[in-house]
């Protein structure tokens, strides 16, 4: 792989880690009435207490909203 394929494969990758993250804050502000900050404080500290990658735990989220 080239280092111009590389970048791109990693800028594609983040474009999708931010996408399913901004899903994720959507989903808890609707249910729980918050702000997009306080959606994503409480994403960043679930994400630390249960040592797992923030990405990973709105991945969750997203499934468990779409039954998927």
């Amino acid at each position: 792989m080239t280092e111009e394929q590389d970048t791109i494969r990693q800028l594609t990758e983040a474009v999708e880690h931010r996408t399913v993250i901004g899903i994720a804050l959507g989903i808890m502000m609707e249910r729980q009435g918050v702000g997009r900050e306080a959606a994503f404080e409480e994403l960043r500290v679930r994400s630390q207490r249960e040592n797992r990658k923030l990405y990973d735990i709105a991945c969750e989220l997203c499934r468990s909203t779409t039954g998927a």
